[in-house]
């Protein structure tokens, strides 16, 4: 049985509240156990390159089966610092999602097409007009069957540059939120956690509002 709107709200929130809840402990439990994250961080970024390298294709692989990239972000953030955790997060998620997505294309199409038909024809309708846009509200969903979209999408009518530009730009403020909080928790920053939170919230209105507004216009122009 599906949740209605209103008890799938509360448990986004619910579960948004304890991710944080979660990093602050672990904040906490670092400096009571008198353990230097940033030291450890730095230990962790000065790792051989196969090591890293093997970790970055491992990130790929994660995130090509639908496991959190905001996990990844989080990682990256907490090992390499923002930006690089950010860049490096981003192209991990956007590799992962082009793996799903030809692998569905090359090799999956009849299964998909005969398994998840209504939801391709949904994605289909979804990105008829304005597809761009579209996909990048639903990236902005935190949380969703990101490995279904990749599948669906690779059998689906959207142009392959179309779908891999938007998910970029989708998944970036959420990256940059959980990799903000993972450099928090490696300099001891507090502050970069209440920020990360803050900025989380942010990106949630914005997306149900994108969601919402374009819902409503596909229904205007079912009417016309």
């Amino acid at each position: 049985m599906r949740l209605n709107k209103s008890r799938q709200g509360l448990w986004l929130a619910g579960a948004i509240l304890l991710l944080f809840v979660l990093l602050f402990l672990a904040s906490r439990l670092f400096s009571a156990q008198g353990i230097d994250s940033e030291q450890l961080a730095q230990r962790l970024a000065n790792e051989s390159p196969s090591v890293l390298l093997a970790y970055f294709f491992g990130a790929v692989l994660f995130t090509a089966v639908g496991l959190p990239r905001q996990l990844v972000a989080f990682v990256c953030g907490y090992v390499f610092g923002l930006w690089q955790g950010v860049l490096l997060s981003l192209l991990a998620a956007l590799l992962g999602c082009m793996l799903a997505y030809f692998v569905a294309s090359r090799w999956l199409g009849p299964w998909i097409s005969k398994r998840y038909q209504s939801i391709i024809d949904m994605l289909d309708k979804l990105v008829r007009h304005d597809a761009f846009a579209k996909v990048i509200v639903v990236r902005l969903q935190p949380l969703g069957t990101n490995l279904l979209t990749n599948l669906c999408a690779g059998v689906s009518a959207i142009r392959p540059i179309t779908f891999f530009s938007a998910t970029a730009i989708g998944y970036l403020p959420q990256l940059l939120v959980f990799a903000l909080a993972g450099d928090g928790i490696r300099l001891g920053q507090g502050s970069k956690l209440l920020l990360s939170g803050a900025m989380l919230l942010i990106s949630l209105v914005v997306a149900y509002w994108l969601w919402r507004r374009h819902r409503a216009r596909d229904a205007a122009d079912i009417e016309s």
